[in-house]
């Protein structure tokens, strides 16, 4: 499994936080939306499928529409980190993921001069160097991702207030150019 971020336990670890407000990650191992079950829920299992998995991300169908795709199918095989308080249903540990606290780590790029087996190519660009030589770099992924601190729970809640701020000045300026075209 990738690291994941400092202050983050696995999904393994969360059976020993029930009750505590943490930020756990794992590996999607399934992923299902269960339309026809009263609330519409989404189940992400994590580190082993379901019915033997560790851990359960659960999101309410109201939630739905804050991911810019469906839970399911743009988390489904992903390392994902959720934050939020541990509870347990039917002897699992869960979190239900209420607004959008479920999320990707970010993967860091770095720059090598040849291609080696632990990475895979992601794009490549030319250069010229100063006596007319061409060197091909190349960006990559590591397969094993690095995490560092930019997605700690702060950066989480601060993006969040960030993105809601936002929204309230498109709204407001939206408004007041309604209200000048009324009053106009």
């Amino acid at each position: 499994m990738p690291a994941i971020p400092k202050k983050a336990i696995t999904a393994k670890q969360a059976r020993n936080s029930i009750g505590n407000t943490k930020t756990v990650c794992g590996k999607v191992a399934t992923a299902t939306y269960a339309k026809s079950t009263t609330g519409r829920p989404t189940y992400l299992n994590l580190d082993r499928p379901y019915p033997q998995q560790i851990f359960t991300i659960l999101i309410w169908s109201e939630y739905r529409s804050l991911y810019k795709r469906a839970p399911e199918k743009l988390f489904r095989g992903k390392t994902v980190c959720v934050k939020g308080p541990i509870l347990t249903y039917n002897g699992t540990p869960q979190i239900v993921a209420r607004g959008s606290k479920v999320w990707i780590p970010k993967q860091k790029t770095v720059r090598v001069s040849k291609p080696s087996k632990a990475t895979t190519k992601a794009s490549t660009s030319s250069s010229k160097g100063a006596n007319g030589s061409t060197t091909d770099e190349y960006a990559y992924y590591d397969y094993e991702p690095i995490y560092d601190d930019y997605y700690s729970d702060d950066w989480i809640d601060a993006a969040i207030e960030a993105d809601i701020d936002r929204m309230m000045d498109d709204y407001d300026d939206w408004l007041d150019s309604r209200l000048d075209e009324y009053f106009d």
